[in-house]
């Protein structure tokens, strides 16, 4: 592989990644806007005549509650470093967007099935 295909293969790689950490970052950012809302309208008094006593407010409580525990899961077990690091590899191994997201999605499985099935560990240039 000459130097222009490498240097060309990485550019791609770069942006495909760029894109990834884009939309992951998009996401973040989707929750916390819905949830910045949520928390001001409740300051301000926007809610229904039950107050805090309704079933909505308990219900947003109760999801509130989970989101935010799945998160914490989330980032404790490892799940959000295995999605990165297979995000990685597969922008090492491949240049295209949609399986790049695919192995994202699949996380620890694919860092396994990468681990099992690579070439070789060093990439000479």
């Amino acid at each position: 592989m000459t130097n222009d295909k490498i240097k060309t293969q990485q550019a791609k790689n770069y942006k495909n990644f760029g894109l990834a950490v884009l939309i992951i970052v998009g996401i973040i950012i989707f929750f916390l806007v819905i949830g910045a809302i949520a928390h001001y309208g409740f300051l301000h008094g926007v809610a229904d005549s039950a107050g805090v006593n309704s079933p909505a407010y308990k219900a947003g409580v109760a999801f509130g509650y989970s989101f935010g525990m799945m998160v914490i899961f989330y980032f404790q077990s490892g799940l959000f470093f295995g999605n990165l690091l297979a995000l990685v590899a597969s922008l090492e191994k491949r240049n295209v967007f949609y399986l790049v997201l695919l192995h994202g999605l699949l996380g620890w499985y694919y860092v396994v099935y990468y681990a099992l099935t690579r070439k070789s560990l060093s990439i000479n240039y």
